[in-house]
C-alpha cells in the first residue's frame, strides 16, 4: 500500500475531508484533509507514485504539525487518527 492510500484510508476512517490531490502539478500532487468543526488540518504532497513528499499542519488546538523524515506516514495516520 503507497503511502496515500494509507493516509486515505485513516483519514476516511477517522472522518477528516479531502479536497485536491486528483490533479498531477509538475511531478507531484497536494490534497488538504480537515477535519470538520475543527481547525485542525492536514496538507500532504505526494509523489506521482503515491509516496509522501511532505506533510505539515495544524492539530484542534492550532498547534502546528510537521511529518518528515522516516516513518512520516505512520506519524501522519497517529494525527489523523487523533493519537
Amino acid at each position: 500500500m503507497t503511502g496515500q492510500r494509507e493516509v486515505d484510508a485513516a483519514a476516511r476512517q477517522h472522518g477528516w475531508i479531502s479536497n485536491g490531490g486528483d490533479r498531477a502539478v509538475d511531478t507531484h500532487r497536494e490534497c488538504v484533509y480537515r477535519l470538520p468543526g475543527t481547525p485542525a488540518y492536514a496538507s500532504v504532497a505526494y509523489s506521482q507514485t503515491g509516496v509522501v513528499l511532505w506533510a505539515g499542519g495544524r492539530d484542534t488546538s492550532r498547534a502546528p504539525r510537521h511529518f518528515d523524515g522516516i516513518g512520516k506516514v505512520d506519524r501522519l495516520v497517529a494525527f489523523l487518527a487523533g493519537n
